[in-house]
């Protein structure tokens, strides 16, 4: 017999006995002693410990990172229970069609995967900056200037700037209604989506999001004709500017491994890779 628990005081300290990336690990062990309740009780939910003839056995910790999409952080079991019937019980928390982005320090094998549905689409490298750390703008168009997403006005330019941008990156196109459900979850920023315009045209998009305890970049492109002028990084700079308002020492991004021109960018920019994930999608549940 087994069965499923979240955060409790019996079991947080369990996950000393796995090897766990230093960075995750601390802000692991916040969310299972945070003092403050709501904090714990709102991010506890994504730990869930498996435990086994009344011995833990097993973690998981995850995050939604929006709809139908999710990040593992850690999927643990203790190596003389390294059963894959004990992993496909705590991958079963996800909905059918999700996708699931794990990270390499895992070592879950891909055939356990491969087995219940999944299939990898892409690896994807969270990268990491000091925000105290200058950026470094070597060139600035004058005809450039930037303005915030209004609510109920933009969500048409926003579609179309994404899905334009994000086209060639094998990405699900978004809509209208895709925009108004993220405008009601916790990561949202309004006051940190960003259009960079040249004259009167709006030529790309990104916007700073809270998740967890992070700031993050997210949704940042550049339309392709405009690409190659500087302007991908007149953008991030500009919302660098924007992320030292939320009281963060650093921030953080993900990337697509293949995307050179990105990397090329966020390397200029003191962004360091931090760790590195296969994001794998599900169209049937097994």
């Amino acid at each position: 017999m087994y069965k499923l628990e979240t955060v409790n005081n019996s079991n947080f300290n369990f996950i000393d006995h796995f090897n766990i990336t230093t960075e995750y690990k601390e802000e692991l062990l916040d969310i299972c002693t945070n003092k403050n309740i709501f904090k714990k009780l709102l991010l506890g939910k994504n730990v869930k410990f498996i435990k086994a003839d009344k011995e833990y056995i097993g973690f998981m910790w995850f995050s939604k990172l929006q709809h139908q999409n999710y990040k593992i952080h850690c999927i643990k079991i203790m190596p003389e229970f390294n059963n894959d019937i004990y992993y496909g019980e705590l991958l079963k928390l996800f909905n059918n069609n999700a996708s699931i982005y794990i990270g390499d320090n895992n070592n879950l094998k891909k055939e356990l995967l491969v087995d219940r549905g999944f299939k990898i689409v892409k690896t994807i490298v969270e990268m990491k900056r000091p925000l105290d750390k200058e950026a470094v703008l070597d060139f600035a168009d004058d005809d450039i200037s930037f303005r915030v997403f209004v609510d109920g006005k933009d969500e048409y330019r926003r579609c179309m700037i994404q899905n334009k941008v994000f086209n060639s990156l094998s990405r699900q196109a978004i809509d209208e209604e895709d925009i108004q459900y993220e405008k009601y979850q916790k990561h949202y920023i309004p006051e940190g989506c960003i259009f960079i315009c040249k004259g009167d045209r709006d030529i790309g998009y990104g916007q700073i999001i809270r998740k967890d305890s992070r700031i993050y970049i997210a949704n940042f492109g550049i339309l392709q004709t405009y690409r190659g002028a500087g302007y991908g990084k007149q953008l991030l700079t500009h919302l660098l500017k924007i992320a030292e308002k939320f009281n963060s020492s650093n921030i953080y991004l993900r990337c697509d491994k293949d995307n050179t021109d990105a990397l090329r960018l966020y390397n200029s920019q003191g962004f360091q890779i931090i760790d590195s994930y296969c994001e794998y999608e599900r169209n049937e549940f097994k």
